[in-house]
C-alpha cells in the first residue's frame, strides 16, 4: 500500500543537540521528501539535512500589522504558516509538547495532520506545565501524541489527554552501532552518561561512589556529557578526594559513547523526580546499555522499569535510596559472574524488544495512520 505520507516536517528545538540522536536517526529513517524545522518552539529555520545549517523561514509581511503592534512571536508564527501553506507537508511532527502547542493553531488553520512526540520534562516539569501545559487540553483535541513510556502515558491522560489518541513509541537502538563485546579485564568499571542536571543525579552518584571506593579501591567511574551541575560535580569530586579513580569525559559522539560501554562493566542512571517535577521519559543509555550487552544500575523512575527488571537484566532501587544504589554497585563489583549474566539478559531483551528499526516502523505507522484518519474526516 502507498504510504499517504510524501512529504513530512518536522518541528524540532534544536537543529544537532548531541542527546537528541533519537531524534536525527528517525530523521534520516524517514523516506520522501522531509524538512526540519528547528530554532525554538516555534521554528526560524529549515534544512533538509539535520546536519546541516538551514536557511531562514522567509519574512512575510501579516495583514494584522495595521490593528497591532509588531510582535516578534506573531511574526514568526505568519512566517512558519506561509511556509507551511507553501510547501504543503502532508504531516508535521512536533518534537516534545511545546512546540506541538505553538503549531496547534497554525496546522487546525491549514488542516495538516499534528503529532506530538512527547519526551521527558515537556510531560513532567512543573515550570513547563504552568507555562504551556495549561494550553495542552486544546492540543490534546486537534492533535495525535506520542509517549515513550507508559508512565508517561498516564501522565498525558491527567493532563487531558485521551487515551485513544496516544501512542506508545519506546526508542529503539541501532543493535550494529554495538559490538556486544564481553566484558574487560582490569578494575571494575561503571558508566554514567546523561547531562549533568538535577534529575540524573550525578552528585547523588558521586557521594555513593566515594564511600564504595572505600572499601573497593579499584574501582573506577567514568561520567559521560555536560549540563549545569557538571563544576559542582568535578568539584565534589575533588573533595571526595577520588582522583583519577573517576573520568569526567565531556560530550562524546554516539560512537564515542558505544565505545566506552564496551570497556565499562555496568551503567548506572539514579535518576529522580526534582522538586520542579522534572522526570525521565525512557533514558535512550539505558536502552544503548542493553544493545552493549552491559547490566543496568537504575531507579524505578519514568519509563525504566518498563525497560529493566529487577534482578532479570539490571538492578533497580528506589529514587533517592543511596543505600541501594550503593549495595547495586557493591553486589556487582564483587560479582562479575553476575554482571555479565544480567548484561547478557539485556541483551537479549534489546534484540526482542528494543530496536531501532521497530521504533521507526512504529512511529512511521502513528504518523500515516494520523494522515489517514485526516483524509477520512
Amino acid at each position: 500500500m502507498k504510504s499517504p505520507i510524501q512529504h513530512i516536517a518536522v518541528v524540532s528545538i534544536n537543529r544537532d543537540k548531541y542527546s537528541e540522536t533519537f531524534i536525527h536517526d528517525s530523521f534520516d529513517f524517514f523516506p520522501g521528501r522531509k524538512t526540519l524545522l528547528y530554532g525554538g518552539y516555534l521554528p526560524t529555520h529549515a534544512t533538509q539535512d539535520w546536519r546541516q545549517e538551514g536557511s531562514p523561514i522567509p519574512k512575510a509581511n501579516p495583514p494584522f500589522w495595521k490593528k497591532r503592534p509588531k510582535d516578534q512571536q506573531a511574526q514568526s508564527a505568519y512566517n512558519l504558516q506561509r511556509w507551511l501553506k507553501k510547501n504543503r507537508p502532508d504531516v508535521v511532527l512536533a518534537q516534545y509538547g511545546p512546540s506541538g502547542v505553538m503549531l496547534a493553531e497554525i496546522c487546525k488553520a491549514l488542516k495538516i495532520p499534528l503529532v506530538v512526540h512527547f519526551h521527558g520534562y515537556d510531560a513532567y516539569r512543573r515550570d513547563t506545565l504552568e507555562t504551556y501545559g495549561l494550553q495542552y487540553p486544546a492540543l490534546f483535541r486537534m492533535a495525535e501524541c506520542i509517549a515513550v513510556s507508559f508512565d508517561m502515558r498516564q501522565q498525558l491522560i491527567k493532563l487531558g489527554a485521551s487515551e485513544k489518541r496516544i501512542a506508545i513509541c519506546r526508542y529503539g537502538v541501532d543493535l550494529e552501532r554495538f559490538g556486544q563485546v564481553p566484558m574487560p579485564d582490569g578494575p571494575f568499571t561503571f558508566l554514567f552518561v546523561g547531562r549533568f542536571v538535577p534529575k540524573k543525579a550525578p552528585d547523588q552518584l558521586l557521594r555513593v561512589f566515594a564511600s564504595l571506593r572505600l572499601r573497593l579501591p579499584e574501582v573506577r567511574l567514568q561520567m559521560v556529557g555536560d549540563g549545569e551541575l557538571l563544576e559542582e560535580c568535578q568539584r565534589l569530586a575533588t573533595e571526595l578526594n577520588l582522583g583519577a579513580s573517576v573520568d569526567f569525559l565531556g560530550v562524546l559522539s554516539p560512537q564515542e559513547v558505544a565505545g566506552k560501554l564496551a570497556e565499562c562493566h555496568a551503567l548506572v542512571l539514579p535518576s529522580r523526580r526534582t522538586e520542579l517535577g522534572d522526570s525521565e521519559g525512557t533514558p535512550l543509555v539505558i536502552l544503548e546499555a542493553c544493545a552493549a550487552m552491559r547490566p543496568v544500575i537504575a531507579t524505578r523512575h519514568g519509563g525504566i522499569p518498563e525497560v529493566i527488571s529487577d534482578g532479570e537484566n539490571g538492578l533497580l532501587m528506589n529514587e533517592n535510596d543511596l543505600e541501594g544504589l550503593q549495595a547495586a554497585m557493591d553486589h556487582l563489583a564483587n560479582n562479575p559472574y553476575k554482571a555479565r549474566q544480567l548484561g547478557f539478559a539485556a541483551l537479549q531483551y534489546a534484540k526482542a524488544h528494543l530496536t531501532q528499526a521497530g521504533y521507526h516502523q512504529n512511529l512511521w505507522g502513528v504518523l500515516e495512520d494520523a494522515v489517514r484518519y485526516r483524509q477520512k474526516s
